[in-house]
């Protein structure tokens, strides 16, 4: 999923696509920023806002996070990986994530702010996800 606002790109994926019910469990979300300008930099950050059983530590539960995705190029791509966790209480549902996605220019000023929500589902796992 990739909402395009501008000269830059968001999307967000999951590794894996979905949770385990009624277990703990260790997923990737993966946001990346793709520039489109043919002459301009950006720079890009990114606040992750959770609710639970999905937790931004493993530890605790920490609903909300800021992580720097970094400098995209001109016509260039970047990613970051973002860990998220969960209790053994999460339940078959989708869970939905809170992104807003900062893109700076060269001066520092902002140029672009992006808000999207993504949604990781959460299922019993079947005989074929336990291979």
């Amino acid at each position: 999923m990739a909402i395009y606002l501008g000269d830059i790109e968001i999307g967000v994926k999951f590794e894996p696509e979905a949770l385990r019910a009624n277990a703990r469990n260790e997923a990737f979300l993966i946001i990346s920023a793709t520039n489109g300008s043919s002459t301009a930099p950006y720079w890009c950050e990114c606040e992750v806002s959770v609710k639970s059983p999905l937790s931004l530590a493993v530890d605790r539960e920490l609903e909300m996070g800021r992580t720097r995705i970094g400098i995209a190029i001109p016509g260039g791509f970047i990613e970051k990986k973002i860990k998220l966790f969960t209790r053994p209480n999460n339940f078959v549902d989708d869970y939905p994530i809170s992104i807003v996605a900062y893109i700076y220019e060269t001066d520092g000023a902002i140029s672009e702010r992006i808000e999207k929500k993504a949604f990781i589902q959460c299922r019993e796992m079947s005989l074929e996800d336990k291979k």
